[in-house]
């Protein structure tokens, strides 16, 4: 009998083993926005960033073609040219009630046959992400893939905080704790305090003269509204703080 309930309770070990391994880790943008609102902050907008140059190289001529081809598959309004120091395409257009999607290409090497042109994809959304952030997230990521480019996502979330201004430092220091993220370089003034840092709980990264970061927290005195703005970003945050 002990001996079946050895095998037993074995079975189950190497069962529940087998299961934790296998659960999908959770998304950064599911791990940023858990410890936000658990910090009790209360998120107002948030952004989705894809930026970086395409790995195909194409001929300038092709560039407006394919950024067509690439609104088209956004869903996004017909994009408008610009001449300066180089050419700019640009469109946006609207997933849903909540999330403006904005997309910018740029060749800043016209004289060239052969580039790689710039591309920038922004969903910008309010209040606190959910489902349709989550679906929005991968139809980007498909549509990216489609195109032939391998997304480089950042996600930044952005709220408010009832504190006062001498604590914001101790808000910062705390979301760090709760993502085991040490600092790796800082800005600290008066009204405003960003803490750079790395955490093992996010996957990419960049190099920076401090380091290896993968993760933003900052804190903003907002005397205009008698509160601390607060804002978190992996693996740096892309918005205004």
């Amino acid at each position: 009998m002990r001996s079946k309930w050895l095998t037993l309770t074995f079975a189950l070990i190497i069962l529940s083993t087998f299961i934790v391994a296998s659960a999908p880790a959770a998304m950064p943008e599911q791990t940023l926005t858990h410890v936000f609102l658990e910090m009790g902050a209360q998120p107002e907008r948030y952004v989705l960033h894809h930026g970086g140059r395409t790995a195909q190289v194409m001929e300038g001529h092709r560039v407006g073609q394919w950024t067509d081809e690439l609104r088209q598959a956004l869903g996004l309004s017909p994009a408008q040219r610009e001449e300066g120091d180089g050419l700019r395409w640009s469109a946006s257009g609207w997933w849903g009630r909540n999330q403006r999607v904005e997309l910018i290409v740029i060749n800043d090497e016209p004289t060239k046959r052969w580039i790689q042109p710039y591309v920038s994809v922004r969903i910008n959304g309010r209040g606190r992400p959910d489902a349709a952030f989550f679906r929005a997230r991968q139809r980007l990521v498909k549509r990216l893939e489609q195109q032939g480019i391998a997304p480089r996502l950042h996600f930044s979330i952005q709220g408010y905080q009832q504190l006062q201004p001498s604590n914001k430092e101790q808000w910062i220091q705390q979301a760090m704790k709760r993502m085991r993220a040490r600092e790796v370089e800082a800005l600290r003034t008066a009204p405003t305090t960003s803490v750079s840092c790395y955490s093992p709980l996010f996957p990419d990264g960049l190099n920076t003269q401090g380091g290896f970061m993968n993760l933003q927290v900052a804190a903003r005195m907002d005397p205009l509204h008698h509160r601390i703005a607060v804002t978190m970003g992996t693996p740096i945050i892309t918005i205004e703080y």
